[in-house]
């Protein structure tokens, strides 16, 4: 069974959890550590490191709401992959959130981009999950990159995440929700 334990810079792995960061997501999507343990502080924010028998094994930053609980990040330790770790971690989110929609974006595959088999992965193991396509997407309004977002209901509370994401960025919010039919229609 896997234990967890609040992120702070008192934590022996917080250093790992910063290279973890830096290996598992682009530049593009990061916050700094410093903005992140920041808001952290907020009781709608939680910044958990997961183990197994003591062994750090990986992270999840996740910001809730009464109705959603919107995973900005999910990163297991690279050294682990394929034992099952992201699962576990997943399915302690979905049993502590039961009673909420949980939600997060995700590269899309795109057969022209450098990191497709990575997409695929990791769209295949969110759906194997329980997670499922809202029809939505969103994009970044400063590079224009699109991202899928999925969820545990199917549905996307566009305007609670929109909320919960706005109340805790400082301004630094520069997203734009989308539904995927509605933009090919428009294009």
């Amino acid at each position: 069974m896997l234990t967890k334990q609040r992120v702070n810079k008192r934590l022996p792995e917080y250093q790992e959890i910063k290279e973890l960061m830096k290996r598992s997501f682009p530049e593009n999507e990061l916050y700094s550590m410093c903005f992140l343990m920041l808001v952290s502080k907020i009781k709608k924010v939680d910044f958990l490191a997961y183990y197994d028998n003591n062994n750090f094994i990986g992270y999840t930053y996740i910001i809730q709401s009464k109705k959603v609980a919107y995973i900005m990040y999910l990163a297991v330790n690279d050294k682990l992959y394929s034992k099952g770790y992201g699962s576990q971690i997943l399915q302690d989110i979905i049993t502590t959130n039961k009673d909420k929609s949980i939600v997060l974006d995700i590269e899309p595959i795109d057969e022209k981009c450098n990191n497709q088999e990575q997409r695929k992965k990791r769209y295949k193991f969110y759906l194997k999950n329980g997670f499922k396509e809202t029809g939505y997407f969103v994009e970044d309004i400063e590079d224009g990159s699109d991202y899928l977002i999925l969820s545990t209901t199917g549905n996307f509370p566009k305007q609670e995440c929109e909320k919960l994401l706005r109340g805790l960025s400082y301004g630094t919010y520069k997203r734009r929700y989308q539904n995927k039919k509605l933009k090919k229609n428009n294009q």
